[in-house]
């Protein structure tokens, strides 16, 4: 009797997710999905390529303005990944980072893009 019961209760668990299933015509990735924060408009950016030849010198320069109420934290990027830590911007200045110094090629060390962090969001922007 107990065996019947323990059988029982064991088919009942495991066919209790195959009842969960989506309904008919709906895909099955329809679950929400996160949606980008769309870029401030008080926030400026620029990537400028840099007219410099030696081994030594930067070749591309990335300038952020924050015409915002409150403060930033930004990060260029290169190749999709953060190379160069976050830097802060206070309300109503402006900040700049300086890539691709020791490189021939003035894209070897071409910035793509830039995270920043305003008001608890966090934003991308890509060139």
């Amino acid at each position: 009797m107990r065996v019947l019961a323990i059988l029982a209760l064991g088919t009942t668990l495991l066919a209790a997710p195959l009842t969960a299933q989506a309904a008919p015509g709906t895909p099955a990735d329809a679950a929400p999905q996160a949606v980008a924060a769309a870029w401030p408009s008080c926030v400026k950016v620029v990537r400028t390529k840099l007219n410099n030849d030696g081994w030594n010198d930067y070749k591309w320069v990335v300038d952020v303005t924050n015409k915002c109420s409150s403060g930033i934290s930004y990060n260029v990027t290169r190749n999709g990944s953060s190379d160069y830590g976050y830097r802060d911007v206070a309300a109503g200045k402006s900040g700049s980072t300086y890539t691709g110094k020791l490189s021939f090629g003035h894209d070897a060390s071409k910035p793509d893009g830039v995270k920043m962090y305003y008001k608890g969001t966090k934003y991308t922007k890509t060139f």
